[in-house]
């Protein structure tokens, strides 16, 4: 079946695009309401002119550089410019479809849409900026702390081997306590500086099998946990893409979280993965350790944040907020599920292939 004139002419007046058919010659054969409307033009003056001769102003411009092509080549075109003589200052995304006769041409005004692009581009910009300072910020101060701390240390086991005899024992527990305080500061240093480092730089990501990983991480983690006479099984782990370090940083800070917070019996930790979607697979380590409320889910992703006091369970409450932007610079989310005394489950998702969300 096929459409009466009235009909396709009913069409091109109800289309929000501005539509203007030219023959090989470029003079206009019809110019709708909506190319009207954005132009400025009414049709009357337009129609049976040369689209140059009725709108001067675009002569030599990419419009009739791109309509000229489209003539001569016969192959659709499409084009974003922006025209920057008045009165038809607008950014226009334009569509050619040529024929034997001639060439349709299809056109939107997109300045808006433009102008927050360009808005959220800055934003970005700064962002990117911002982080970036922020990360440089705390590399410098990791590093320019680190040799005040270490002399703080040198000299105060100094004073305690060459006064040892002269001293108290509220004084030697004194400085046991000054010496605590600047070893939990040098992790935490530490851990700042692996935390910005995770922040920047470019993400050297390939196709990884991630039960090689683990089996790495294992033996890594070989002596923690026989001490913790810990088993951990994985079934059906994929191969995903990533990058080799950052996914072995993830899973082992995730594997140490569950064998730190274990509970009398022996820690048990299991690992698998299910398809999720067409580029994605989920992760989950799930444990038997103490657990914690459902409420905490969302804040142990964040830097420094702690469930337990650290008398009771040593740390500096980084590596998790580790594995988050980890996670996060690959692509995907984390979270955790838990509850008091019955274990927790982390899941993460990570790409199947190469994906162009990823963040470099």
């Amino acid at each position: 079946m096929f459409l009466s004139k009235e009909q396709f002419v009913d069409i091109l007046e109800s289309i929000s695009d501005g539509f203007i058919s030219m023959d090989n010659q470029l003079n206009v054969i019809y110019f709708n309401k909506a190319a009207e409307k954005m132009l400025g033009r009414n049709r009357e003056e337009v129609l049976a002119q040369n689209l140059f001769d009725a709108f001067p102003e675009a002569r030599g411009s990419l419009f009739e550089k791109k309509y000229t092509e489209a003539i001569r080549t016969k192959k659709q075109i499409s084009f974003e410019t922006y025209f920057e003589i008045p009165p038809y200052i607008n950014w226009y995304d334009v569509r050619i479809y040529p024929s034997k006769n001639g060439i349709s041409v299809y056109f939107l005004v997109i300045t808006k849409q433009k102008q927050v692009e360009e808005k959220l581009q800055k934003l970005n910009r700064e962002l990117q900026r911002s982080n970036a300072e922020l990360e440089q910020f705390a590399n410098i101060i990791a590093h320019d702390l680190q040799e005040p701390l270490r002399t703080i240390s040198s000299f105060v086991q100094l004073l305690a081997r060459r006064y040892e005899n002269k001293l108290d024992e509220k004084a030697k527990t004194f400085i046991q306590y000054i010496l605590d305080g600047t070893n939990h500061m040098q992790k935490l240093l530490l851990d700042l500086l692996a935390y910005s480092r995770f922040g920047g730089g470019k993400i050297e990501a390939k196709s990884l099998k991630l039960e090689k990983i683990l089996k790495e991480v294992k033996r890594n983690l070989d002596k923690k946990i026989k001490e913790n006479r810990a088993e951990i099984i994985s079934t059906g782990l994929p191969e995903v893409y990533g990058d080799e370090m950052q996914l072995f940083t993830l899973l082992q800070n995730l594997i140490s979280n569950s064998l730190k917070y274990r509970r009398d019996e022996s820690p048990r930790i299991s690992i698998s993965a299910q398809y999720d979607s067409e580029n994605k697979y989920i992760v989950c380590l799930q444990d038997n350790g103490i657990g914690f409320e459902p409420k905490h889910a969302k804040h142990i992703f964040q830097i420094f944040q702690r469930l337990h006091l650290r008398s009771e369970y040593e740390g500096t409450g980084i590596g998790l907020a580790i594995c988050k932007k980890i996670v996060e610079r690959h692509g995907g989310n984390i979270w955790a599920e838990s509850e008091p005394g019955q274990g927790s489950t982390f899941c993460f998702t990570l790409p199947l292939h190469k994906q162009t969300s990823a963040k470099n």
